[in-house]
């Protein structure tokens, strides 16, 4: 059964053609009714396609002008833009697994929610190894600024009272008298000079402007 456009040859009588005009109705048959609904029903579901299957190519086919291909090639599904344009892979764009963030309250068709990572921020990392480790806290301390020593003109205006003493006798041409001696006397020293540092810890509770993403795999 193989379709032959050559038959019924033009001279042949009509009466010893119907073979051949059957062999060339069954083998349009078996085409048709290869990802078609055929016959089906007339006005109805009637040529439909039940399946679509593209035979490899074996490389990017050219498409004309005004015309876009969708085709396969190596086993993988293409789409060619008019004229030979831009060739897109589109089998399984994103392979199954793939993890991905995403800005909405559920997963999107074709992806899982997993939930995982909870109130945490991402870091891009150098080292591709070091992909999907995590680390870290919240909690800030151990932080210091740097030591700092007071001025004289830092510090808070005071003052510092002195004790005084008297004593001891002086005699003069008109005799004896009592005299009066003074002398100051400085507080004594204390204090090392020595700088001071102000420590510094941050709770767990802080957080910077945020918005909520979800991670999903692919399915």
């Amino acid at each position: 059964m193989t379709w032959d456009a050559a038959k019924p040859a033009g001279s042949q009588k009509i009466r010893l053609s119907d073979e051949e005009i059957r062999a060339n109705w069954a083998a349009l048959e078996d085409a048709l009714a290869r990802n078609h609904n055929f016959a089906g029903t007339l006005g109805g579901d009637a040529g439909e396609h039940t399946v679509v299957e593209l035979q490899d190519q074996a490389g990017n086919p050219a498409t004309p002008a005004s015309v876009i291909g969708l085709y396969n090639n190596a086993d993988k599904l293409y789409f060619r833009l008019a004229s030979s344009g831009t060739v897109t892979e589109i089998t399984q764009a994103i392979p199954s697994g793939t993890k991905m963030l995403f800005v909405q309250n559920s997963a999107p068709t074709g992806w899982t929610f997993v939930s995982e990572n909870n109130d945490t921020v991402f870091i891009n990392q150098s080292t591709e190894g070091n992909g999907a480790t995590t680390g870290g806290s919240w909690t800030i301390s151990g932080v210091s600024v740097d030591g700092h020593t007071l001025t004289t003109s830092e510090m808070p205006a005071h003052t510092h009272t002195g004790s005084f003493s008297s004593s001891g006798s002086e005699t003069g041409q008109g005799g004896s008298g009592a005299s009066v001696k003074t002398s100051a006397h400085t507080t004594s020293s204390t204090g090392g000079g020595g700088s001071h540092t102000h420590n510094m810890t941050l709770g767990s509770s802080w957080r910077p402007a945020w918005v909520g993403v979800i991670s999903c795999t692919k399915d």
